[in-house]
C-alpha cells in the first residue's frame, strides 16, 4: 500500500506452500484482484466460518454478499459488486471465529498448472490482546477457468518488505538474517533477494535454541528482575531471539541494515522488531523506574533543541504482548512529558500490515542507565 508521502511497508508472515512434487510442472503465477478484504460485524457469522469457496454464476454471488450482509452492509465496502462471470471466477476465503481481534486471513497466491488452479492462503496477522470477537475474510476474482481449484494453507513463513527509497540500495543483491549466538556473534540464518522495490525472503520456520536470550534478567526488554506485584508474565521461562537484516552486495560486503518501523492507529510512528518466541507468552502490567534518559537520532529530530540527556527521568513501561511461539514483530512507543520530568513506554504486538521498512543506520531502541 502506498501513499502520497511514503511507502508503506509491508512485513508478511507468509507460510510457504511445498510444491516440491510440481517443481518440473509448467506453472502460471496467476494475479488475483481483491474485491474485498476484512473481518465480518459483530463477531462473524457461524454459517460462514472456516470455508474456502469458488463462485462461478451470478446466482451464487448475490447468495454470498446476502449472507455476509446479515449483519450489516459489508458489500458496500467491496472495490465491485457486479462481476462479469463469463470473463471472472471469485474466490472467498473465510477463517474461523477467532476471540481476539487484529486477526486476518490473507490470499498470497494463486498458481496455474495444467489441470488445476491452487490458491494458498494465510493469517498474515494473528491477532493482539483486545478480546473482541473477529471473523476474517478475503476475496478475490481471477480470470474464468474450467480447471480444478485447490485451496493450500501454507505453513512457512516469508518475509516480503518494502523498503522506503528502495533506489538507494540498488548495488545490494541480497538481504541476510542475522542473529545473535550466546557468544554476541551474529550468524546468518537466512537469506532473500533484492529486488527493485524491496527484498524477500524465506523465514526459517523454527531457530537453534542457542540464539535465544532470557526476556527476563536481558537488558533489551527492561523487565525489573524482581518482578513487582504490577507485572504478569505467563511463562517466565521464555526466550527471544531478535532478528537483524543486513544488505550485502555482489562481493558481499554490507551495505546497509534494514529495520521496520511501526505507523500505529493515529499516524505515530514507533520502534518495532521482529522477534523469534520459543514458546506461546503473555506478558501485562506495568514497572515504574529511575534513570538517565539518552534521545536517539529519532527521538533528536522530534524533539529538536531540548538537551539529549534528562537526568533522573520518571519512566513507567506498560506491556501488552500477546505472543505464539514463533515469529512476532513487537512494537515500543514512546510518549514524553518532559516538563514534568517523565515517559511513558509501551510494548505492545502489533500486526504486520503496520509496519514500515527503512535502510540505513537503525534509530530504534533507547539507552537507558
Amino acid at each position: 500500500m502506498k501513499t502520497k508521502t511514503v511507502i508503506f511497508a509491508t512485513f508478511l508472515l507468509i507460510a510457504a506452500g511445498s510444491f516440491a512434487s510440481c517443481q518440473k510442472e509448467q506453472k502460471e503465477r496467476i494475479t488475483p484482484v481483491t474485491i474485498g478484504k476484512g473481518v465480518l460485524p459483530n463477531g462473524g457469522i457461524e454459517s460462514l466460518a472456516k470455508q474456502n469457496i469458488t463462485i462461478t454464476t451470478k446466482a451464487a454471488w448475490d447468495n454470498l454478499m446476502a449472507t455476509m450482509n446479515a449483519n450489516g452492509n459489508v458489500s458496500a465496502d467491496f472495490s465491485e459488486t457486479e462481476i462479469d462471470f463469463n470473463t471472472w471466477q471469485v474466490i472467498a476465503v473465510f477463517d474461523e471465529i477467532h476471540a481476539n481481534g487484529e486477526w486476518t486471513i490473507d490470499i498470497t497466491e494463486v498458481t496455474g498448472y495444467a489441470d488445476k488452479i491452487v490458491v494458498s492462503y494465510t493469517n498474515l496477522a494473528t491477532g493482539n490482546a483486545n478480546l473482541v470477537p473477529t471473523q476474517p475474510y478475503h476475496i478475490v476474482k481471477i480470470p474464468a477457468s474450467t480447471k480444478h481449484i485447490t485451496f493450500e494453507a501454507e505453513d512457512g513463513l516469508y518475509l516480503y518488505a518494502e523498503v522506503e527509497n528502495a533506489s538507494k540500495y540498488s548495488n545490494i543483491v541480497e538481504v541476510k538474517l542475522m542473529m545473535c549466538d550466546d557468544n554476541g556473534k551474529q550468524i546468518e540464518l537466512a537469506s532473500g533477494e533484492w529486488k527493485s522495490d524491496g527484498f524477500t525472503m524465506a523465514l526459517p520456520k523454527t531457530v537453534n535454541p542457542k540464539y535465544f536470550h532470557p526476556l527476563i534478567n536481558n537488558n533489551w526488554l527492561p523487565i525489573i528482575t524482581n518482578m513487582p506485584p504490577t507485572m504478569s508474565i505467563s511463562n517466565r521461562n521464555v526466550k527471544v531471539g531478535d532478528a537483524n537484516f543486513w544488505g550485502v552486495d555482489r562481493d558481499g560486503n554490507v551495505v546497509t541494515h534494514f529495520f521496520p518501523l511501526e505507523v500505529d492507529k493515529d499516524g505515530n510512528i514507533n520502534d518495532a522488531f521482529c522477534v523469534y518466541v520459543n514458546s506461546d507468552v503473555t506478558i501485562s502490567g506495568y514497572t515504574e523506574r529511575e534513570g538517565t534518559f539518552t534521545f536517539t537520532k529519532h527521538d533528536k529530530e522530534r524533539f529538536s533543541g531540548i538537551d539529549l540527556v534528562l537526568p533522573w527521568l520518571k519512566i513507567t513501561t506498560i506491556y501488552s504482548i500477546m505472543s505464539k511461539k514463533g515469529w512476532n514483530v513487537w512494537c515500543l512507543s514512546r510518549f514524553y512529558y518532559l516538563e514534568q520530568g517523565r515517559s511513558t513506554e509501551k510494548w505492545t504486538t502489533t500486526p504486520a500490515g503496520n509496519l514500515k521498512w527503512y535502510g540505513g543506520e537503525d534509530l530504534r531502541g533507547l539507552n537507558i542507565n
